[in-house]
């Protein structure tokens, strides 16, 4: 739990005043899952609802019923099975999330579709790609990770002795691929060009137009309003007219 927490803090997952001792309090949960979990309730569930169903529920997938072993946490392929198992409704509905998603899927049944030693390599595989998916999702803009660091959760985390070789295959295969702007390992659709350092670059270049005036207006109807105290006070109506404007305009009243 604390060599985890280490790494957590050094590919910047958590804050450095993250508490250690905390950390090992959350085991059987790791750092990196811990965080995903509480993540996934507050964006998908009902925030303290969810969290306490997630600690008290018993049977597959859960916490109450985890046996760790010396280097198997509650890890995040094992989030990942709760999340979708318990969020579907949430993960299926249209959001900002739902490409993500599907992006995880995805890789997941490409990984399956591979030729692997055995079918504990090709579940360690799977695990590992559930565990990128999560990583990205959840983590801040901040966050890098890099083959290494990858292998030594997987080693620590999934009891994978052989995550090196795992990692570099999925790599390989263009599975997974290391983005070099974003400084970690992200899942890839197995296309030649780099569509998020295109966007990137892009974003760069072409400025993004704003329209919220015409949005507000949707929202805000144009309205007088009496000003009731004035014409109480001095017996004449006055009257505010709400206008939304995109830059301040001086001007001058006219007529009534």
């Amino acid at each position: 739990a604390k060599n985890l927490h280490r790494l957590a803090v050094e590919t910047g997952f958590v804050a450095k005043d993250f508490d250690e001792q905390i950390a090992t309090q959350l085991y059987p949960l790791d750092t990196f899952s811990a965080y995903a979990i509480t993540s996934a309730i507050q964006r998908y569930g009902q925030n303290e609802r969810s969290l306490f169903s997630f600690l008290a529920m018993r049977g597959k997938d859960s916490v109450m019923d985890f046996l760790p072993a010396e280097r198997q946490t509650y890890n995040l392929a094992k989030v990942y099975d709760y999340i979708t198992y318990n969020f579907q409704a949430a993960l299926n509905d249209a959001n900002a999330d739902s490409m993500t998603w599907a992006s995880m899927q995805r890789a997941i049944e490409r990984t399956e579709s591979l030729v692997w030693e055995s079918e504990k390599q090709t579940n360690t595989a799977k695990c590992i790609i559930k565990a990128i998916g999560l990583l990205n999702a959840f983590g801040n803009a901040g966050f890098r990770l890099d083959a290494k660091q990858l292998s030594r959760y997987a080693k620590w985390a999934m009891d994978t002795p052989d995550a090196e070789s795992i990692v570099s295959r999925l790599i390989k295969m263009q599975i997974v691929r290391f983005a070099d702007y974003r400084g970690r390992l992200v899942l890839f659709e197995g296309t030649d060009v780099d569509l998020e350092g295109e966007f990137h670059e892009a974003g760069l270049v072409v400025p993004r137009p704003i329209h919220f005036i015409e949005r507000l207006s949707l929202l805000f109807h144009q309205r007088i309003s009496p000003v009731k105290a004035h014409f109480y006070q001095k017996g004449t109506p006055r009257f505010f007219d709400y206008k939304i404007l995109d830059a301040p305009e001086r001007i001058t009243p006219d007529g009534d």
